[in-house]
């Protein structure tokens, strides 16, 4: 079975960073009373409630802990996401009930960037999403749209994520969508 990284997270409660460019067998990062569930699990009498029941009482108590952290930290990711990586990392520690400090670390430990960067990072696709989608597109309501600042701001972090200026990869993405 292949799984993204995101799905592995949830299922073996392991960080996505922990597993980036690793092939690694599931025996190998389940939790202990779970390995010996898996044993019991090819037992064809059993329903998939039966089944799913058994790993459910076999989880560690730390473990279902650590899967609440991966949920809350999915729902930061997916609303990052879904706001083009414009919202604040207060206000997202804010409404998941943590510390600033306490997201940054357990979504930098999760993710493998701080929840800043990531954020950069979504804007930043999403300006590319923009440019490949709308032939002229104006700077200004590029900045507007996206929540930069100033154009200036907009302009340091294409240079910063793209090594060019805005004009030029603007010019890039039409080379490359032609």
């Amino acid at each position: 079975i292949n799984l993204t990284l995101a799905d592995a997270a949830r299922w073996f409660v392991i960080p996505p960073a922990a597993l980036m460019r690793q092939v690694v067998s599931a025996l190998d990062i389940l939790p202990e009373p779970l390995r010996e569930v898996t044993r019991r699990l090819p037992d064809n009498q059993l329903s998939w409630s039966e089944k799913l029941q058994l790993i459910a009482a076999a989880m560690p108590q730390d473990a279902l802990v650590l899967h609440r952290q991966a949920q809350t930290l999915h729902w930061v990711l997916n609303t990052i996401r879904k706001h083009n990586g414009g919202l604040p990392v207060e206000s997202l520690a804010r409404d998941v009930g943590w510390s600033t400090r306490r997201l940054q670390r357990a979504f930098s430990a999760y993710v493998g960037l701080s929840p800043k960067r990531y954020s950069r990072i979504v804007r930043f696709e999403a300006l590319c999403s923009m440019l490949r989608r709308q032939e002229h597109l104006h700077w200004a309501d590029a900045t507007e749209m996206l929540g930069y600042f100033d154009q200036p701001h907009l302009s340091n972090e294409v240079q910063s994520l793209a090594g060019m200026t805005p004009d030029m990869l603007s010019g890039s993405i039409r080379a490359m969508t032609a």
